[in-house]
């Protein structure tokens, strides 16, 4: 059951891709992360643009592709 599953964050300083929301299918790099509040601060670049942003742990996911 869904009540059984727990959501796992990869080790910081890992690449994460936005798996839900707006920025869903961005790659970030995992920052933080606050397991007592399931939060994940990322930092995402867009261009020249660099962006610190507070994710969920379950809008997050491990990115297993091209670094």
């Amino acid at each position: 059951s869904e009540d059984l599953l727990e959501t796992v964050v990869p080790r910081v300083g890992r690449q994460v891709m936005i798996v839900q929301g707006t920025r869903r299918g961005h790659h970030c790099l995992l920052l933080e992360k606050d397991p007592e509040v399931e939060m994940a601060t990322v930092e995402l670049r867009l261009g020249r643009e660099v962006h610190t942003l507070q994710v969920h742990f379950d809008k997050i996911s491990e990115w297993a592709g091209d670094h």
